[in-house]
This record gives C-alpha cells, sequence and structure tokens, in this order.
C-alpha cells in the first residue's frame, strides 16, 4: 500500500519511496499497522524482487477493474443492469 501511494506521489526509486512513507508515518498509521515503524527502502527492493511483474501487474489491474465496479456499475439506473467484466482469478 506505501509503496502505491508513494508511487501516485512521484516517488521513482525506494529511497523515494521510504521518504514518502516517513514524511506520511502519521497519516499511514490510521489505516496501515505499522508495528515496526515504517520500512526501508532496501525492503521495498527486496519484496519487489520476489513479485512476478505480470503478477503485480494483474492485480492492479483487478483493483482498478474493484473500484470501477463499486464506483461506477452500481450507482443509481447501471444498478438495475449492471455491467461485469469478468476477468480470471489470481
Amino acid at each position: 500500500m506505501i509503496a502505491i501511494l508513494a508511487t501516485i506521489g512521484g516517488a521513482t526509486e525506494w529511497e523515494d519511496i521510504e521518504l514518502y512513507a516517513e514524511g506520511h508515518a502519521q497519516w499511514l498509521g490510521t489505516f496501515l499497522a505499522l508495528p515496526h515503524g515504517i520500512p526501508h527502502a532496501d525492503c521495498y527492493r527486496r519484496v519487489f524482487a520476489r513479485i512476478e511483474a505480470d503478477a503485480l501487474q494483474w492485480a492492479g489491474l483487478q483493483s482498478v477493474v474493484m473500484v470501477y465496479r463499486q464506483r461506477y456499475l452500481w450507482n443509481g439506473r447501471s444498478r438495475r443492469n449492471p455491467v461485469f467484466l469478468e476477468f480470471p482469478a489470481l
């Protein structure tokens, strides 16, 4: 979550993600449990090195579809006749 928010905020390097998290620690703590504090840049680097790019891209797409469904397909008139995009599970 932190990496996604930092990237939206303009982070381009692992160190940028850490700096973003440090600068927003109080706000992040309102919805994330961070019992060991803000992760260091090396932690993000190691985690993302283990994730396959295709899986990460697919998870991001699934998130966008979920938000789209919640926000647009279930409002007003479209609620009576929703259109669902079919995507295979991860």
